[in-house]
């Protein structure tokens, strides 16, 4: 506990010493992080670990003030996602993508 002891003994030639001590102890660290990546992504944990799949991970490293430090990776892998579009246009029109609003070019069936 961070406070100020105070010690009495003899010291080396027999005489009383008085030995006062300013203790402060430095708390250690617990932090929680939430990351999120992408599927196929890789995410460095704090203790240099890489994580690829949605989970809890536990580092264990040393604080700034050289005190132990908890933390605690709450990550979650985010799937990626593919769709189809089906679009119909009259022969020879141009065709514009709606969700995504740039020119499509159309290449005719030739078979």
């Amino acid at each position: 506990m961070t406070g100020v002891y105070t010690s009495h003994i003899a010291n080396a030639a027999g005489c009383d010493s008085t030995i006062t001590t300013n203790l402060t102890v430095i708390p250690n660290t617990n932090l929680t992080q939430t990351v999120s990546i992408c599927d196929g992504a890789t995410h460095t944990l704090p203790d240099g670990a890489t994580a690829t799949v949605t989970g809890v991970y536990t580092s264990h490293i040393t604080n700034a003030a050289g005190c132990d430090s908890t933390i605690t990776t709450n990550l979650t892998v985010i799937p990626n996602t593919t769709s189809t579009q089906t679009l119909s246009i009259c022969d020879g029109r141009p065709c514009r993508d709606p969700g995504i609003h740039r020119q499509l070019t159309v290449i005719p069936n030739t078979t």
